[in-house]
């Protein structure tokens, strides 16, 4: 991206590309993944014709959430590593795991309401604005949450686990094909 841009500006822009690239990408083998879970066909939307309004059912707020996540992820995991205390510094590794947890739970926080959503297009089709609202009906806001606790805690791991490995990847590989 322009380097006239501000380094938290490309972040997000690149991770919202990214984001957009791979759902787009994936989101038919989403749909059927997701059909499956709750037991609804899935052959019937692949043959004898290929029903890719049904595949791609749920794709917005896919979309939403897969660009804009990446696009917080992204920018919150290079921030919180550009201003890390010098504590943190010390200790790599730790610091490369606080910020992976931190950043993925920002970001899960900020766009499972999105998943939800998604999932319920998947399954049982309908539009946008009249899911959000049934959702909303029966349950209110936290009605969009449920179920998230656990979620929040393996996704908050897998996010330090995902960045320490990154990181530590990146000093690997760079040491190995420096001239």
């Amino acid at each position: 991206l322009p380097s006239h841009l501000p380094e938290v500006a490309r972040d997000a822009g690149a991770g919202f590309a990214a984001g957009v690239i791979k759902t787009s990408a994936l989101h038919p083998l989403d749909t059927l993944t997701c059909r499956g879970q709750v037991g609804i066909a899935q052959r019937e939307l692949l043959w004898p014709r290929p029903q890719f309004g049904a595949l791609y059912s749920g794709l917005g707020p896919a979309m939403v959430r897969s660009a804009g996540g990446m696009a917080i992820w992204l920018s919150t995991r290079n921030g919180l590593d550009r201003s890390a205390p010098e504590s943190l510094r010390r200790t790599p590794w730790r610091r490369d795991w606080l910020i992976g947890m931190a950043s993925t739970a920002v970001t899960d926080i900020c766009t499972f309401p999105l998943d939800t959503l998604k999932k319920k297009m998947q399954a049982d089709g309908g539009s946008v604005v009249s899911l959000l609202r049934q959702l909303v009906r029966d349950g209110g806001l936290r009605r969009l949450y449920r179920g998230y606790g656990p979620r929040l805690a393996m996704q908050a791991v897998n996010g330090g686990l995902w960045n320490w490995t990154y990181v530590r990847g990146q000093e690997i590989f760079g040491a190995l094909l420096r001239p």
